[in-house]
């Protein structure tokens, strides 16, 4: 009888530990999946300050900042070094959790930014020639890419809300690590 209850018991632990084990290593999927991605939104943010002042100096016809256009370059070589660091990250921990839909979404969504990224230079150095017929065009060009975006962001948004679901991370442990991401890149 005694040897049947330590046997329940360690069943019992082995299963305890297994879920917890899970758990934390969703928990940690779900860290390096917020981590990754607010690293390059969080300069992405600074730099469509500097991208919204230009623009609209160029729709007002007025005179781009060249202040604002060197700060508006150097965010941009910030979000690509981050844009790679990041997708390196990601698909590392794809292939080590090939099941996690989570990590492919993540990837997608950033290398569409980063496919916009591109587009970016190229955009700004011609918006910062003051050749106003060809401005409009570019901020138009701009703007459809944005959209482009945000359809992916939605997709990487449920894709995290369906995450969240299957791994029963609750809205307050979300609420945590959220909040460490956060704090790690608040200015």
């Amino acid at each position: 009888m005694k040897q049947n209850v330590f046997l329940f018991l360690a069943i019992m632990q082995f299963i305890s530990c297994n879920t917890t084990k899970q758990k934390n290593i969703a928990d940690e999927n779900c860290y390096i999946v917020l981590n990754s991605v607010s690293n390059v939104i969080s300069v992405g943010d600074k730099r469509d300050v500097c991208l919204t002042q230009m623009i609209d100096e160029v729709r007002n016809g007025k005179k781009v900042d060249a202040e604002n256009l060197k700060k508006l370059q150097n965010l941009q070589k910030e979000i690509n070094k981050r844009l790679l660091e990041s997708l390196k990250n990601l698909e590392t921990e794809s292939a080590k959790n090939k099941n996690e839909k989570i990590f492919d979404v993540s990837i997608q969504y950033l290398k569409k930014i980063q496919n916009m990224e591109r587009q970016f230079p190229i955009l700004i150095s011609d918006m910062s020639d003051d050749i106003p017929e060809n401005n409009s065009r570019y901020s138009d060009s701009i703007a459809i890419s944005t959209k482009e975006i945000e359809k992916f962001y939605v997709l990487y948004r449920d894709t995290m809300h369906q995450y969240l679901e299957v791994h029963n991370i609750n809205d307050r442990k979300f609420d945590s690590i959220q909040a460490v991401v956060d704090k790690k890149y608040k200015t």
